[in-house]
């Protein structure tokens, strides 16, 4: 006998109806739901796809990168660092005594000699008080003549009383009394007192006689002061004054330098002071002419390290100086260093910060493997590493290197 058909329980769900259950009593998803379910398997199924593709390509598929076979020798670097153009022999020219200028003989650029004449203070007084004193020199000079005189009238007073004294005193005592004898030999003391007394005026005479002329030069000197003189051979870098300014003691006039004394000035760190030597090369560009390089030589290392900056002073010596040159003027310096033979030496442009550490990337077994490195000396676009890597090593430009990226070398 035939059962009779039951038709399957129906649960009406949202949108539709959602679930419905066999004769066995399973439930089977319907509508809505099963279509999110086949969704989600789908969409699973693309993110294992993607995530597969994504390894392969990041970590199968090699990138051709640039590379740098480490090697080591003897190579020369440039110890770069600013430089001011400065001079070892400069003056700057004041006036000694205070007065008005009355003219002023040089202009800036100016060549000067030692002796010549810069500018010239107005000296009248000075002039004044120098005549006096040369009056004061001849009335000295005079009195001396007087005193000289009054010494050799007491002088010859002194023999005659001395030759009465020694004719009494021979004749016998019943010829000349006691008292004459006496009156002489007072006579005598008398006249050396008057000859000794006329000896110290006349030395006293010449002691003025100096101190007049002591005067007389002092003033002679302050009007020859008033005449400002070039200390040395040199050019005139500025000058601060004009014709009726007043001077005062200490006041600049003008500023002059010996430009055989010129020097670049630059400062470097103190960790390359063991590599610099005097009478090494170096190269000096100028910021007014970055293209003309003009050669110069290291002349002296400073011998203090600024607290601060724990930076020192090198001087070096050009070959010769640009057409126009200024104190001040602003410079490149690269100074030529020697490294030891068995130096590593690397372009800049492959190193690298992680962590505020310097690093390169190197090439390991086909990956890009991130190592630490010392660094030492840096000379423009090279970079000296003491420890981290050795010849041999393949060092790969680090734009856009990651951990263990398999990589090529390229071309």
């Amino acid at each position: 006998m035939n059962q009779a058909f039951k038709a399957p329980t129906r649960y009406p769900g949202e949108g539709g109806v959602d679930s419905w259950v066999d004769d066995d009593g399973d439930r089977h998803l319907v509508g809505a739901r099963r279509r999110r379910f086949h969704k989600s398997k789908i969409a699973i199924a693309i993110l294992l796809v993607s995530s597969m593709a994504g390894f392969v390509y990041l970590f199968l598929i090699p990138s051709r990168v640039a590379q740098h076979t480490v090697t080591s020798g003897s190579v020369q670097i440039g110890i770069v660092g600013p430089g001011i153009l400065d001079a070892t022999n400069k003056v700057t020219i004041t006036s000694r005594i205070p007065g008005f200028l009355n003219s002023l003989k040089v202009e800036r650029n100016d060549v000067v000699t030692i002796g010549q004449t810069l500018a010239e203070l107005d000296a009248k007084d000075i002039r004044s008080q120098l005549e006096g004193a040369l009056a004061d020199v001849d009335a000295a000079k005079n009195a001396v003549v007087e005193a000289v005189g009054n010494r050799d009238k007491a002088k010859a007073a002194l023999e005659k009383a001395s030759r009465d004294h020694v004719r009494r005193r021979a004749l016998s005592s019943g010829v000349v009394s006691q008292a004459e004898l006496e009156t002489s030999e007072i006579a005598v003391r008398q006249a050396t007192a008057d000859y000794e007394r006329s000896v110290a005026i006349g030395e006293k005479s010449r002691a003025q006689v100096r101190v007049a002329a002591a005067a007389a030069n002092v003033m002679q000197h302050k009007l020859d002061e008033a005449q400002i003189r070039s200390p040395l051979n040199g050019v005139v870098v500025s000058r601060d004054r004009s014709v009726g300014d007043l001077l005062t003691v200490g006041v600049q006039l003008a500023q002059l330098v010996d430009p055989e004394s010129i020097v670049i000035s630059t400062r470097l760190d103190e960790s390359v002071m063991a590599m610099i030597e005097p009478g090494q090369s170096a190269k000096v560009n100028f910021t007014s002419d970055p293209l003309q390089a003009i050669d110069a030589k290291v002349m002296r290392v400073g011998r203090s390290v600024d607290p601060e900056t724990r930076e020192f002073i090198v001087d070096l010596s050009p070959e010769r100086l640009p057409r126009n040159w200024a104190l001040g003027q602003r410079a490149h310096v690269s100074i030529q260093v020697p490294l030891p033979p068995d130096s590593i030496v690397l372009p800049l442009s492959l190193v690298s910060r992680r962590d505020g550490r310097p690093g390169v990337w190197r090439l390991l077994v086909g990956r890009a493997v991130w190592s630490s490195i010392e660094t030492g000396a840096i000379s423009g676009t090279y970079i000296q590493v003491l420890q981290g890597v050795k010849p041999g090593d393949v060092i790969l430009d680090p734009k856009g290197r990651y951990t263990l990226e398999a990589v090529s070398a390229a071309e």
